[in-house]
C-alpha cells in the first residue's frame, strides 16, 4: 500500500473506533417523579446540570418525568421550575386574548355558561380554555428550587435511572 492509502486507512480506523467506543460524555435516560406538599407536582420543568454547566431540560406532567441524555456524574444539580410553565401559559393567554371591543359590554353580563367572547374563533376559544385550565393546575414551588445557584438538589446520576424520586420541601 502506498503512504496516502495507509493514512486514509489509519484515519478511518481511528474514527470508527471512536464511534464504537464513544468519544463524548456518557449520558443516560432518567425517569422518575417529583412531589411537593405530599402530592405529585402537576406541571413543571426539570433541568439537570453537570459540573461543566451542560443543561438537559425536560417536563414534569402529573408528577412524572422522562429525560433522555442526562449526564452521568456524582454531582448533578436539579432545578425544578413552575415559573416557566406559568410564563408559557401567560404568553398563550396574551396571544389568544380577545381583541379590544370583542368582550361583552361591562353593563351587560354574558349569556349563562359563556366564559369567552362569542365572536372568538372556536379554535382560539378551545386553546384559551385549555391554557386557563393548565394555568389553574400550576402549583408554585419555593424559589430555591427554581435557580441553579440556590437549588439544594444535587444528586448522583448513574446509568439507567428509571425510578428517581425527587421530593420538594416547603
Amino acid at each position: 500500500m502506498n503512504r496516502s492509502v495507509k493514512s486514509v486507512f489509519l484515519f478511518c480506523s481511528v474514527a470508527l473506533s471512536l464511534l464504537v467506543t464513544g468519544c463524548g460524555k456518557k449520558t443516560t435516560k432518567v425517569e422518575g417523579t417529583v412531589t411537593y406538599l405530599n402530592a405529585p407536582l402537576p406541571i413543571a420543568s426539570i433541568t439537570f446540570i453537570d459540573g461543566k454547566g451542560q443543561r438537559v431540560v425536560g417536563s414534569v406532567e402529573q408528577g412524572k418525568f422522562s429525560v433522555p441524555a442526562v449526564p452521568i456524574g456524582d454531582e448533578i444539580k436539579v432545578v425544578v421550575s413552575t415559573k416557566a410553565a406559568l410564563d408559557e401559559c401567560n404568553a398563550w393567554e396574551e396571544k389568544y386574548k380577545p381583541a379590544p371591543g370583542s368582550e361583552f359590554p361591562k353593563d351587560r353580563a354574558p349569556p349563562q355558561g359563556v366564559e369567552l367572547p362569542p365572536n372568538m374563533k372556536p379554535e382560539a376559544q378551545a386553546k384559551l380554555q385549555e391554557v386557563r385550565k393548565r394555568k389553574q393546575m400550576i402549583v408554585p414551588v419555593p424559589v430555591r428550587y427554581e435557580k441553579e445557584e440556590t437549588t439544594p438538589l444535587v444528586i448522583k446520576i448513574t446509568s439507567g435511572m428509571s425510578d428517581l424520586s425527587i421530593t420538594l420541601e416547603k
